[in-house]
């Protein structure tokens, strides 16, 4: 985890992982898509596209804090959804830091 700075602020969001798991569907279906368009992109990796949901989860919720954050960090993912499994009503738990 980042060092404490008093600049920096702290906030947590949870997301049902139902929820959390469609919007990664979402995000793997246009990487997909695009993969097949076009040569010369990279295939993400489940782990790449959990951490792009899970910034764009914090940039919400930042964004309802403060005008325009100068720096936003994820500083913990837990529980996503790694596997395809069903996880009922378990939450994804996004920690994340940014500067204003």
């Amino acid at each position: 985890m980042r060092e404490n700075l008093p600049s920096r602020k702290i906030q947590t969001v949870s997301i049902t992982v139902q929820k959390f798991q469609q919007r990664l569907d979402e995000l793997t279906t246009i990487n997909s898509s695009l993969n097949h368009s076009s040569e010369g992109v990279s295939v993400y990796s489940r782990l790449a596209l959990i951490h792009q949901v899970a910034k764009a989860y914090a940039l919400e919720a930042t964004i309802s804090l403060v005008d325009s954050p100068v720096e936003l960090a994820i500083e913990e993912i837990t529980n996503p959804p790694l596997y395809d499994f069903d996880n009922g009503d378990e939450l994804v738990v996004i920690q994340f830091s940014y500067k204003d």
